[in-house]
């Protein structure tokens, strides 16, 4: 019997219903109304309703005994006490279980005598009790399984949809979304073609995700019964381990290597290939490729091409179609037949199917057997749309990865290569500085060589006065002090050069005076720095030494120092700067201001993001991307830019010392 669904439940027509059934007095009528009200409202997940239901018919059960009716009843009343059971108390599931294991060896007998009429009805009870027993995986996949193997393909339409969604629930509940999806899509198609359109309304309410692509498609795109096979002809248990075997690859290379082997496995291909999009220009290349005698290629993105061995026209279609294709025999095919590859190939079944994620197109497995006909059956067809989803999600995981580090490995590369270019403006801008003394001291040198010489000539020649040696004597000490002063600031220069350069190019730990160090960074910066206006002032106790990274500090004062000089400053402002040092015990907070130009709520969000710059002219955009790095990875500190336009810029950067 089977037992339409209203589409909208009519809760008034039900009770009208039921007080004249009642005045009927006829027990089979009543009890024959409370198994559908508890059919139907099991069916529609109104759980409560169907105990009701369950309650009002215990009481007429003895109207139907004997009937077929009566065998629905039991499965029903089953499935709703396993539903009870999930969520009553463990003083009460004994008495449940009490009574489903006694309806269970009702459906059995019934089961053994006639299993084409009532095995499925046994065998879904059976395996619902040993779910929530908790049984072996195995043998609740098998009973699963044969509850839908034995209905006869045509019978029980609205059993099987109930037996398919149980199923892809256990799957779901797994986490298994694959095979689990496809029951359930199984499901909707079934009570779909039944006519339950609140049932499928239902089901596209609780499962938005899998149904999204489908809403709007007839039942019969949905199966096409010429390509239509049931997933329990399917072998879950081999969908399982090619699910787990791509999903746990993580290397784009193996990754590929994996998906041809399973996806030959399964179908049993002579040669293949997968095509994938690539996720910088979005163009389709193809990635992998199994050639005649046998051995897997990783190909590097190779552009899809006439000189590749593949019919075009199929590959084509399916990238215009986003379907699938299945050529049975190519060469008695009305619509490939004459393709010149076909032809020239001899090529016999061909399957092509795209690879989908959230409506994108993904890329696309490519199969071909030139040995005989009809080599790809339906079921190969399912099995690779069923772990389509898995295999998009494992490629775009692999692709992501393989990105990602490419991008930290030019990351790196430009990180260096500012640090170098640090260093070699530090060397341009430390040499220019030192010519000034040095070119003093020469010119101071030179004079005084001329002085001597004439000092040397007259007194050889005994001409020489008091008045003209004191001179030369006052000229000398003159010269020697300003070689003194220019010597000694060349020093000074060079010194302050070989800490910071030192500093630059090592990791080294090691005791400094804090603002010593700045000041010796702000000297090693002033070529550039004496090119502006701005006033820079270091607000720090002279006696704060700490054990650290030199390195880190000079990097994250020039980087912050010459990003207020490029987007803080027009050229000819006269800005004030100030770096301020807090120490408080073993914390030091670091105050870095500015009064420049400030920045909107947009440019602050991204300021330490890699490669963000607001002049693409003067620099890589990785200054604060480094000194984000080095404050939270190497001084394990926090920073915080505070902004405003028109106000400036502070950053705030906290961190812990010995």
């Amino acid at each position: 019997m089977q037992i339409p669904i209203l589409s909208s439940y009519n809760y008034d027509m039900e009770n009208s219903l039921l007080e004249k059934t009642k005045e009927i007095g006829n027990i089979y009528c009543l009890s024959t109304f409370g198994h559908i009200n508890l059919v139907v409202n099991y069916l529609l997940e109104n759980y409560e309703a169907a105990e009701k239901w369950y309650n009002f018919s215990e009481a007429y059960a003895a109207g139907s005994s004997g009937t077929f009716n009566m065998i629905d009843y039991y499965m029903f009343q089953s499935l709703l006490l396993i539903k009870k059971y999930e969520n009553t108390l463990d003083e009460n599931k004994d008495e449940i279980l009490k009574k489903l294991n006694s309806n269970i060896a009702k459906l059995k007998t019934w089961s053994d005598n006639c299993p084409e009429n009532f095995a499925h009805k046994y065998y879904i009870v059976l395996a619902e009790l040993n779910r929530i027993q908790n049984a072996p995986l195995e043998t609740i996949i098998n009973l699963y399984k044969k509850s839908l193997d034995s209905i006869t393909d045509g019978d029980y339409i609205h059993l099987r949809a109930l037996i398919s969604e149980i199923t892809g629930e256990f799957w779901l509940s797994r986490e298994y979304e694959i095979i689990g999806s496809a029951y359930i899509k199984e499901a909707y198609y079934l009570y779909k073609q039944w006519g339950a359109s609140e049932k499928v309304n239902i089901l596209n309410r609780k499962y938005p995700d899998i149904f999204k692509n489908i809403n709007d498609q007839k039942v019969s795109s949905l199966r096409p019964n010429s390509l239509h096979t049931s997933v329990s002809d399917l072998d879950l248990l081999s969908i399982l381990k090619a699910s787990k075997a791509i999903s746990k690859e993580t290397k784009l290379d193996r990754l590929l290597t994996v998906l041809l082997e399973t996806v030959i496995e399964n179908a049993g291909a002579q040669y293949a290939f997968i095509v994938l999009k690539n996720l910088f220009d979005d163009n389709l290349y193809v990635e992998a490729l199994k050639s005649k005698n046998d051995e897997i290629k990783i190909m590097d993105s190779t552009p899809i091409s006439d000189k590749l061995d593949v019919c075009l026209e199929v590959l084509q279609n399916v990238i215009r179609t986003k379907e699938h294709i299945v050529i049975e025999d190519a060469q008695k095919d009305q619509h490939y037949q004459h393709n010149e590859y076909i032809k020239n190939m001899n090529v016999r079944s061909v399957l092509c199917a795209p690879i989908i994620y959230q409506s994108d197109l993904k890329g696309i497995i490519y199969l071909e057997n030139n040995l005989t006909d009809n080599a790809f059956s339906i079921k190969q067809l399912e099995v690779i749309k069923m772990l389509s989803s898995q295999i998009a999600l494992s490629i775009e995981k692999a692709q992501l990865s393989q990105a990602l580090i490419k991008i930290k490995e030019t990351q790196k590369q430009l990180v260096q290569s500012e640090k170098m270019a640090s260093l070699g403006n530090l060397v341009a801008g430390v040499a220019h500085e030192i010519n000034t003394p040095v070119g003093v001291a020469v010119t101071a040198v030179s004079h005084m060589i001329g002085t001597t010489e004439n000092i040397i000539k007259s007194y050889n020649d005994d001409n020489i006065s008091k008045s003209e040696l004191e001179d030369y004597l006052n000229d000398t000490m003159e010269t020697i002090e300003l070689l003194f002063m220019n010597l000694n600031k060349a020093a000074s220069l060079i010194n302050g050069f070989k800490r910071v350069s030192a500093d630059m190019s090592t990791e080294d730990l090691r005791n400094f005076n804090f603002k010593k160090y700045i000041k010796d960074i702000l000297l090693s910066l002033s070529p550039k720095l004496k090119k502006y206006k701005h006033k820079i002032e270091v607000i720090c106790d002279e006696n704060i030494e700490i054990y650290s990274y030199p390195r880190v500090y000079s990097q994250i004062i020039t980087n912050l120092l010459i990003n207020s000089i490029t987007h803080a400053y027009n050229e000819d402002d006269e800005g004030n700067i100030e770096i301020r040092v807090i120490k408080d015990e073993n914390n030091i907070k670091l105050i870095y201001s500015d009064d420049g130009k400030g920045m909107d709520i947009e440019t602050k969000s991204k300021v330490f993001e890699p490669f963000f710059t607001t002049n693409r002219h003067t620099g890589t955009g990785l200054g604060m991307h480094i000194v984000f790095n080095l404050v939270t990875q190497t001084l394990k500190g926090t920073i915080t830019c505070n902004s405003t336009p028109n106000k400036g810029t502070e950053f705030i950067i906290d961190f812990n010392v010995d």
